[in-house]
């Protein structure tokens, strides 16, 4: 076989080798063997942090100037994508991108059946004059995490109930108390389309 037959012969390998890579085939990027990209919710934990997500030890006193956050995390289990297998979504290229791929994150794609329908924050302890023990306090909640921070954003406005996409959130006070010697804790609880309900409580804080 001739020098340039072999050349030939192994760049078809290699292009036949990698073609799984391809954007078509995965809308992430890269098809990774072996990553879950997927995840379903199986409970709800919830603790009292600092807007940095550093824990805030329960019944700690804080100062009213210190700025504090609701870490919000979802128990899941990961799951696989299902594959398209079908032959004519196969894609080759010999000059193909493969080696700028990096694999995605565990769980990244979001949750694979839940879908978000309701999400409620209640303060357990009066907050203020307008907010007291038991009432719901989403409008003054606001989402460390994402680029816009409204709240409602977990659902947009081309999806009215979108799956969840990420199983940790960082939600800040967009207020604290007037007053001092405030105690803080709240209850979160998390209905899905599916008709699954998860709550939990925070952790105290006393605000001086």
């Amino acid at each position: 076989m001739s020098h340039k037959a072999i050349f030939l012969t192994l760049l078809l390998t290699i292009g036949f080798s990698f073609q799984h890579c391809t954007k078509d085939r995965d809308p992430l990027g890269c098809n990774c063997d072996g990553i879950k990209a997927y995840f379903n919710i199986q409970g709800l934990s919830v603790f009292n942090t600092y807007t940095s997500g550093k824990p805030i030890p329960d019944n700690q006193e804080l100062r009213l100037v210190h700025r504090t956050a609701l870490l919000i995390n979802f128990d899941y289990k990961l799951v696989s994508q299902k594959r398209n297998n079908r032959l004519w979504d196969f894609n080759f290229s010999l000059m193909n991108s493969c080696y700028a791929c990096s694999c995605a994150e565990p769980g990244m794609s979001g949750s694979k059946k839940e879908h978000w329908k309701s999400f409620n924050i209640i303060t357990l302890y009066d907050f203020n004059e307008k907010y007291k023990a038991n009432d719901t306090i989403n409008n003054i909640i606001y989402l460390s995490n994402y680029e816009d921070n409204d709240l409602w954003k977990l659902w947009n406005t081309k999806d009215a109930q979108p799956k969840v996409q990420k199983y940790s959130y960082l939600l800040g006070l967009k207020k604290i108390p007037p007053q001092t010697n405030t105690k803080f804790k709240a209850k979160v609880v998390v209905e899905l389309t599916n008709g699954e309900v998860y709550e939990a409580e925070t952790n105290t804080i006393i605000f001086k």
